[in-house]
Formats: C-alpha cells, structure tokens, sequence
C-alpha cells in the first residue's frame, strides 16, 4: 500500500494508538482463540493531511479542483487499489 506519513506528529500519534488498540485487541482475543480479521486500508499524505486512497475521501481533499479531479480520474482510469495509479493521483494532486 502507498502511504505517505511524514511530519506531523499529532498524525503520527493517532496512527500509534490505533495501532496500539488493535494489537491490545488481537493479543486478547488470540488467547481466547478468537480470529481476528485484518483490513489494509490505503492512505494518502498530502499537505500535513492524512485521507483514506478512496475517491470519496479524496474529493473532499482541502484546495481540491473537484471539477478537475473527477475528469483525471476519468480519463487516466484511476483504480485506487492500484499503486501505480495512486503515484500518478499523487502528482496530479501537487
């Protein structure tokens, strides 16, 4: 996955106690034999703000051409589960 973290520490923070809750949980239940599902969740770090790689999420971007965002999307056919795709919504956003 494509995430981009760099900088702020109250973001970094957050990221950690997430972290640390879902750790918590997984060691409890693993000792109750209980699965614990996992889901990857895709971000995108652009200007000190962190949004989930989904296009709802990223249309409601601060200082975003929303007009122009959707046509991109459109035209270079942006999968959002794609890497590669992510890269080029990257500098497409700069």
């Amino acid at each position: 996955s494509l995430a981009l973290m760099e900088g702020s520490a109250s973001i970094n923070q957050s990221i950690h106690n997430i972290l640390n809750q879902s750790i918590f949980s997984i060691r409890e239940n693993k000792g109750k034999g209980v699965e614990v599902p996992l889901k990857e969740i895709t971000y995108l770090y652009r200007k000190g703000m962190l949004t989930i790689a989904a296009k709802p999420y990223v249309m409601k971007m601060s200082g975003v051409d929303v007009a122009a965002l959707k046509n991109f999307i459109k035209t270079e056919k942006i999968r959002f589960k794609d890497v590669e795709d992510l890269g080029k919504l990257l500098e497409f956003l700069k």
